[in-house]
């Protein structure tokens, strides 16, 4: 039990709950980082692991993110995130869900749930049924859409305001984009892209494991290139994109790749944290993930508030002057991107603390 708690100390968790139900089969975790900021907002996520301790690092791992990530974007959430773990064999049910619903309600709005990894907006609408702290629903239920559509707006204008920064350019003009993953996040990228391709030219290269995922890439931008998924690391390319699981970005592919830039909607691609270090050590520009993938949680919020998807599209914009003060902190205190982004981070969060003391 020491264990435990030295775990969540080491990151600083307000508290984790253990879940399950014997007659759907339930098992998982609803993690809370920290509240300062209000209730904790964050996806659940519904997924095979390989281990129980598998699911209990994601759900500590993803909650803290959801932390940095709501504070960088101004909102008044703090860091949650669910987890549901599925057994070998087992697969997603209403029942199940459900019951995740009811769990999420018990904890009386210190967490409300949105769509993440093998969840849906027709999963949330369950859930609604047996809880209020529910976001991500569709349109007709009151929603605001699928929240991978300001995601992917999000991540691209974090590529853009990368580029800016280290290249000094407005355009990816003559520069190429390798894309590591094709899901809905890197999708609604694409559908940026385009318009941006249509401007001014530049490559885009793109693998993924799952082919009508890349079937419908091509299709909505038949000049990319696609390459096999273990290939994507040694394209020449200025810009590496990762967009599928985390923890992707090892040591070793960071010692590999030949990229300037490092900016993709996936959640703590980071192998270790550790890894920020060597990225900038070898001039690499990362934009950390929870700085520019923000663009789903800011429309939860608003969809919260009852607010419009145009104010959600407004604030997402903002992450492109996000990201351009962390590369300024960053350069200017002599750390990697990924420290000074926790460090504005933190930084929101204690001065809201000290001005509601």
């Amino acid at each position: 039990m020491t264990a435990l708690f030295d775990r969540l100390n080491a990151l600083g968790h307000e508290g984790i709950f253990v879940v399950q139900d014997d007659a759907t089969g339930l098992k998982g975790f609803i993690a809370l980082h920290n509240t300062t900021l209000g209730p904790g907002l964050g996806g659940c996520r519904i997924m095979n692991y390989p281990t129980e301790e598998a699911a209990f690092e994601d759900v500590l791992k993803l909650s803290e993110a959801m932390t940095y990530k709501n504070a960088l974007a101004g909102l008044s959430y703090g860091g949650g995130k669910g987890v549901i773990w599925l057994q070998p064999g087992q697969h997603k049910t209403p029942e199940l869900v459900r019951a995740m619903g009811k769990r999420i309600g018990a904890l009386r709005g210190a967490y409300f749930t949105a769509t993440d990894i093998g969840s849906t907006s027709a999963d949330m609408e369950l859930m609604k049924d047996v809880t209020p702290y529910v976001s991500a629903l569709p349109p007709e239920k009151g929603g605001l859409g699928d929240s991978a559509i300001l995601t992917g707006l999000g991540v691209f204008q974090g590529i853009k305001s990368a580029v800016a920064y280290k290249h000094g350019q407005d355009s990816l003009e003559g520069l190429t984009i390798a894309i590591q993953g094709a899901g809905k996040v890197a999708y609604h990228m694409l559908t940026h892209l385009k318009k941006e391709y249509e401007q001014a030219q530049f490559n885009v290269v793109l693998a993924d494991t799952y082919a009508p995922a890349v079937d419908r890439c091509v299709e909505l931008f038949p000049q990319i290139k696609i390459v096999e998924p273990d290939e994507i690391w040694n394209v020449k390319a200025d810009i590496l994109s990762p967009n599928a699981i985390g923890g992707t970005l090892t040591s070793d592919v960071i010692a590999q790749t030949q990229a300037s830039v490092i900016a993709g909607g996936a959640n703590n691609p980071l192998a270790k944290k550790s890894v920020a270090d060597e990225i900038r050590q070898k001039g690499i520009l990362f934009a950390p993930d929870f700085a520019i993938n923000s663009g789903g949680v800011i429309v939860l919020s608003t969809e919260l508030a009852k607010g419009t998807l145009e104010e959600a599209t407004a604030k997402t914009l903002g992450i492109y002057e996000t990201a351009q003060r962390i590369f300024k902190v960053a350069d200017e205190r002599h750390i990697n991107t990924l420290d000074a982004a926790i460090s504005l981070a933190k930084e929101r969060i204690a001065e809201f603390r000290v001005f509601c003391t």
